[in-house]
């Protein structure tokens, strides 16, 4: 997978256009890091505003989380999908359509959902 080396940071909007979720993305040679931020958004307790949430590396080979991924609770499920989703849309591969929340995806000029 060809990608430039720049850090990029995504911001995800629900449904009812609020702001969610960040991610960012940066390439360091043939490696991958993404890393799911909460939003500075009010809809979001103090303690977690703004905070990381979850992060994976895809060094092509394999992909590796920060989270023990054996027991995860609802919350840490919904930000591996995310992650996922995100990275299957931004690698340019299909993803398996279910009926899930969606987000809005924006970074400058580009707009997809996942």
């Amino acid at each position: 997978m060809e990608v430039m080396n720049k850090k990029r940071t995504f911001l995800l909007y629900n449904n009812e256009n609020n702001h969610e979720f960040n991610i960012i993305v940066e390439p360091i040679g043939s490696v991958v890091h993404y890393k799911l931020y909460y939003s500075d958004s009010t809809e979001w307790t103090t303690t977690v505003r703004g905070k990381h949430f979850m992060s994976m590396v895809d060094d092509g080979n394999e992909v590796v989380f920060d989270k023990h991924l054996q027991n995860l609770n609802y919350s840490d499920l919904e930000g591996l999908r995310i992650l996922l989703d995100f990275e299957s849309e931004f690698s340019m591969l299909d993803v398996t359509a279910y009926d899930k929340e969606t987000y809005r995806v924006v970074e400058e000029k580009i707009i997809f959902e996942i």
